[in-house]
Parts: C-alpha cells; sequence; structure tokens
C-alpha cells in the first residue's frame, strides 16, 4: 500500500484534566504497592539480586511517568483557569500561512462617487505654512469624503378607521400600505420596520446586547428605547414571520446539499443546544433542551432527498436516515489524536491516514482545474486505498483496530465525496454558520426564557439567509411586517418550473 500525499484541535480541556487525574492516581496506587512488594521480598528472601533489579527499574520507569503526569496536570490545570484556553489550539503550524490577502489578489479602493452633494473649497496658498515664505507652481487637486448626515428621526402620524362587523360580530380596522401596526392607547407609539429589523440584525446576527442597542439607537438616532421594548419587538416580528420562515424551511429542505453541526447553549442556566441546518442559500437555526438528531430531522422532514454533511456525532447514524457526508476534518483530528497517543508502526499507521485526508483535499482543490477522466482516476485510487488500509489496519494496534472498524461503517459516507466532484470533503459550511451563535453565546451566555431563545433562532434565521441572498435584511423585515395576515414574503429566487 503505497504512502498517499499534513495537528489539530485537543480533547476539552476538563476531559485532559479528569483523565490526567485519573491516571496519575493509578500510578501512585501501582508505585506504592511495588514498594510493599518490595519491602516484603527484602524481609523474606534478602538480597535477591535479578528481583530486586528489575523492581528497582520499574519502580524509576513508574517514576519518571508520575513526573511527566505532574507536569502535565500542572498544565492542564494551569490552561483551565486561563480565560482563553478553551479556545487555543495549543500548538502553531510549522508552516503558517502569511496574514492578508492570498497573492495574486486583485487590489481593492474606493471608487469615485457617482454623484457629489456639496463642494467645499480650501482658502488659496499664499505663503508656507511651515516657513511663511512664498510659494509657486500652485496646482488645483481634489478628493472625495463619504459621510453620514445628521440622523433625525422621522415621525409619522396615521389616521385610521376602526368598525365592527355585523356579520362576524369582530372589530375591523383600515390601515395604510406604509402602516405595520394598529395599536392604540398606551401601545400607540412604536418602532418602525427599519429601526426594529437594525435592532433585529444587531440582537439576532451580531450578538450585540439589549442595553448596548439602546445605547445606539439613542446616540446615534436619538430615538429612546427601552431594552424590554427591544424584547418585545422580536417578539411580534417572530409572529409575523412565521408563515415566512416556514416557507424558507420548506425551500431549505428541496436542497441537493445540506450541512448540519451544533454547540452548547443555555436557556435559564440550563444546558440547552443551538442546532444549525444550512446550505449556501438558507440557514436555519433551533434552540433545543437536547442533542438529538431528530431536529435535524423535524427541520428537513421525511421527504428530503439531498446529501447531508455532518460531524461524527453518532445520533445522526441512529436517529436519521438521510444519504450522508462524514466531514474528513473530524476524522483527520481523530487521527491525529491517534497518532499523538501511539508510536511506533502504530504512529506511523495513523500518520499515512492523515496523508490520504491531504491528498482528498488536495483532490477536492483542483476540481476546477482537472478533466472529468483525470478526476476520476485519482478519485478511484483513493477509494481504493482506502478500502487497502481498512484491511491492513486489522493487524495493527487495538485503537488502529478500533478505528478501522469505524472507518468500515461510514466508508458509505466517505466514498461518494471521492466520486462526486461537487461534494465538499469538510463541514465547512455548517461550522461557518454555527460561529455567529458563538460569538452571541460568548457574550450573552445563552437566554433567559425559551420564549427569547425561539425569537432569537427566528430573527438569526432571517438575517443570515438573508445574508446569503445578498439581500437587505431590513427590506425584508419591512415587508414582512407590512405583508397582509396570511401571506408569506418569498424573498429568495424560486426554481424555474419545469417544462411540462
Amino acid at each position: 500500500m503505497g504512502k498517499p500525499s499534513g495537528k489539530g484541535q485537543r480533547k476539552p480541556l476538563r476531559q485532559v484534566h479528569a483523565e490526567l487525574q485519573v491516571t496519575y492516581v493509578e500510578l501512585q496506587l501501582e508505585h506504592t504497592q511495588l514498594q510493599i512488594r518490595f519491602a516484603e521480598l527484602q524481609l523474606k528472601y534478602g538480597d535477591v539480586d535479578s528481583e530486586k533489579v528489575a523492581l528497582q527499574v520499574q519502580l524509576e520507569q513508574l517514576s519518571e511517568q508520575i513526573a511527566s503526569l505532574e507536569k502535565e496536570l500542572e498544565a492542564a490545570r494551569r490552561a483551565n483557569k486561563r480565560q482563553a484556553a478553551p479556545f487555543s489550539r495549543g500548538t502553531r503550524k510549522d508552516n503558517p500561512k502569511r496574514p492578508g490577502r492570498k497573492p495574486g489578489h486583485p487590489g481593492t479602493r474606493r471608487e469615485k462617487p457617482d454623484h457629489v452633494d456639496k463642494t467645499l473649497c480650501a482658502p488659496k496658498l499664499i505663503r508656507c505654512p511651515y516657513c511663511g515664505g512664498p510659494v509657486e507652481k500652485e496646482q488645483q487637486h481634489e478628493n472625495y469624503q463619504t459621510e453620514i448626515p445628521p440622523i433625525e428621526p422621522e415621525v409619522t402620524r396615521f389616521v385610521f378607521y376602526s368598525a365592527r362587523c355585523p356579520g362576524c360580530r369582530k372589530r375591523v380596522c383600515s390601515t395604510h400600505p406604509e402602516q405595520t401596526s394598529t395599536a392604540t392607547g398606551a401601545a400607540a407609539h412604536h418602532l418602525g420596520p427599519w429601526m426594529r429589523a437594525l435592532a433585529a440584525d444587531l440582537k439576532g446576527r451580531l450578538g450585540v446586547p439589549l442595553r448596548k442597542i439602546q445605547e445606539i439607537l439613542d446616540q446615534y438616532f436619538q430615538i429612546q428605547v427601552s431594552p424590554g421594548a427591544l424584547v418585545q419587538s422580536n417578539y411580534r416580528l417572530q409572529d409575523r414571520a412565521g408563515l415566512t420562515l416556514e416557507a424558507m424551511r420548506k425551500a431549505l429542505a428541496t436542497e441537493e446539499l445540506v450541512c448540519a453541526d451544533e454547540t452548547g447553549w443555555r436557556v435559564d442556566a440550563l444546558s440547552s443546544w443551538l442546532w444549525v441546518v444550512c446550505s449556501e442559500r438558507f440557514t436555519w437555526y433551533d434552540i433545543t433542551s437536547h442533542r438529538c438528531a431528530t431536529v435535524v430531522g423535524d427541520i428537513l422532514g421525511e421527504d428530503f432527498a439531498g446529501w447531508l454533511m455532518r460531524d461524527g456525532w453518532r445520533s445522526y447514524d441512529a436517529r436519521l436516515k438521510y444519504s450522508m457526508l462524514r466531514c474528513l476534518r473530524h476524522l483527520q483530528r481523530n487521527a491525529e489524536a491517534l497518532e499523538d497517543r501511539q508510536s511506533d508502526e502504530a504512529a506511523e499507521t495513523m500518520a499515512l491516514f492523515i496523508l490520504w485526508l491531504d491528498g482528498v483535499f488536495s483532490l477536492k482543490k483542483q476540481v476546477g482545474e482537472l478533466s472529468g477522466v483525470e478526476y476520476q482516476e485519482q478519485a478511484t485510487a483513493l477509494a481504493e486505498w482506502l478500502d487497502e488500509f481498512i484491511e491492513q489496519c486489522h493487524s495493527s494496534s487495538q485503537e488502529n483496530q478500533k478505528f478501522a472498524g469505524r472507518l468500515a461503517e461510514i466508508q458509505h459516507q466517505i466514498v461518494p465525496i471521492l466520486e462526486y466532484p461537487e461534494l465538499p470533503a469538510t463541514n465547512n459550511l455548517g461550522e461557518r454558520q454555527t460561529r455567529p451563535g458563538v460569538l452571541h453565546r460568548k457574550v450573552s451566555a445563552g437566554n433567559k426564557t425559551q420564549r427569547g431563545a425561539e425569537a432569537l433562532a427566528a430573527v438569526a434565521s432571517l438575517a443570515a439567509s438573508c445574508r446569503q441572498q445578498l439581500i437587505s435584511f431590513a427590506d425584508v423585515v419591512r415587508r414582512i411586517l407590512r405583508a397582509p395576515a396570511g401571506e408569506a414574503v418569498i424573498f429568495w429566487e424560486q426554481p424555474e418550473p419545469a417544462p411540462s
């Protein structure tokens, strides 16, 4: 088996800390037992040179292991107290990429504006501002400055009418096309759709705390609003967007490739999970109290016929019957962890598998450069190498055998990645769409109520999908708030109907 053509995420520090503590205690007990055994042999047999030497060597080895574990345990304790520890890679790459744009990237600059609102002229130069002497060869220049003008809130008074229908006995209202609410009395003064969209975007997509949104609205827009009013505004937006969200969920379920990921969350200080199900056009967030993959099934439905890219969470296999793909970057991290824990031939075996993964990633990068025949030849060779690797791992270490057994189970989720050039090798899209939620969690630590979690998920889903569609979220919110009851706002491009 030839070598295919290279460390990553570690275990959570708390888990590493606990494992090191258990190993440390076990070695101390073994060390104590050997000391007792050594003393018993001395009393019973006197100087038994051969056994004494062997025990001394074993004691020295155990002492070295204990000293090494003590260092690792202390390092884990220290790292666990550092604020950045859970997000630190721990190791640097041997050849990191240079920061900034890639070589050959076209430069960018602000183009000359297509219109000018006002022109201001500086005074002509008569004397040098530094030495006071006369100047000569004066030239005229120009540049441009784009600025936000002073913002003053615009207040609109709506006059509308209500009456009672004698047929259905309901109170009905007339509304203006620009009107978004028919509330009167204490609720007669409310925020307009643009301000509600801004507040929802700051909270739902960017994770800005409510009190800071309050400060932004007050400082830059001269609009006074309470954090509670912003919460209620998001609740009302979620209610009004219900039909739009349902239509978006159904559109997501028709995509050919969908990625899923999940991350920890908190609701009222209780452990919960933020789920992300997304495609290139849509993103759907859901916050639940469990980590069962039935959440993905509820979102995509039983009739989902596309590919589902996921990580190694076993609940996907146990609960879903979709055609699934396995993220190879997660497999790479598992293989690197095995390589670190082992030595000699066992470690070399995992190094070969890591090189095979590098070959797959390299092939995927060349999709646009290779012909169809060239791609399929390399893909077939990589698939055959994987078969050989799984077979040969049966004679390797116990951990490698277990890893190979798992590879055999999920081989049907790996081979399609090689066969179809359009399929990705990693769950990068799902993790990218999860990242805003992770940043939000760092700032807010979750939600206080389940109602707030549901509103956050709904608003964040709309905001993220609008960004993917390159459509103004504020414009979509305005359309939702002004849409007639029972009408969904379809802000995405609909597929052309098939010719009959």
